[in-house]
């Protein structure tokens, strides 16, 4: 099963490999045996090789944060930790859902069959977003933007488009269908979206609860209106707001662990 990331800055990572955030690219190269590394080498220090496995164009414009989705646990996960699930959020107004497959032989060899498969687009907010997390479960996603809202979405992909595109909408009424339907990525809505924040907001995480049933049923978010707020996500209610008045709030981690 993936393993939840460890992540510096905008690029992410999982226990195997590397994505590198650079523009609107995703890069995934394989991380050196430890036992080879040098005796200096610190031990919070990681290497990784200059092998790139995959260079996969996510979004037509920059991205703004990357993460890797655990796997479900209601799924069977492959032996060899292969296949891959990243989210990614760009200044496109999109998030997206891509599956990166690795042969049993990619880190070794860079020649070795890999792919990067697109499967779902995610379409809420009119202006770029600015982070995405999802949940321990990997079952559901938190998105929020510059535009005040947060998303909330579930990681299923749905068998048909769920939001219709503008070309669609202008041709309604024709009978059209082109062969690539099948191939691109569905365009997904969301469930819910969590509206109370009245400027960005620069972060949206759910609390890490640790029962992993579900969608998490509290999350926390902050934002450049100068507040934190506390969520009751199946409600879609703003619960407590903790004000800093004139101090815009710009990263937020996830909390573990209530005790109530």
């Amino acid at each position: 099963m993936t393993k939840l990331l460890q992540k510096y800055g905008h690029v992410a990572f999982d226990s195997s490999q590397k994505a590198v955030l650079t523009s609107s690219v995703l890069r995934y190269k394989p991380l050196l045996n430890s036992s080879s590394s040098s005796p200096t080498k610190k031990e919070d220090e990681v290497h990784y090789s200059q092998n790139l496995i995959i260079d996969n164009l996510a979004h037509p414009a920059p991205i703004t944060c990357i993460c890797v989705v655990p796997s479900l646990s209601t799924s069977p996960a492959p032996s060899d930790d292969s296949t891959h699930i990243i989210a990614s959020a760009s200044h496109d107004l999109t998030a997206q859902l891509t599956q990166i497959s690795l042969s049993p032989g990619a880190n070794a060899d860079p020649n070795s069959s890999t792919s990067a498969k697109p499967l779902a687009t995610m379409h809420l907010h009119t202006v770029p977003l600015s982070s995405l997390s999802p949940h321990s479960t990997g079952s559901h996603l938190l998105t929020s933007s510059w535009d005040g809202l947060i998303g909330l979405w579930d990681t299923s992909i749905p068998p048909h488009d769920e939001v219709p595109a503008a070309q669609e909408l202008n041709d309604r009424g024709k009978k059209r269908r082109r062969a690539t339907d099948d191939e691109r990525p569905k365009r997904k809505a969301p469930i819910t979206v969590l509206k109370s924040h009245t400027a960005r907001v620069s972060k949206a995480v759910f609390e890490n609860a640790g029962d992993g049933v579900g969608v998490g049923r509290v999350a926390f978010s902050c934002g450049f209106d100068s507040t934190m707020r506390m969520w009751d996500v199946e409600n879609s209610v703003c619960t407590h707001t903790i004000v800093r008045r004139f101090v815009p709030t710009l990263p937020l981690s996830s909390v573990t662990g209530r005790n109530d």
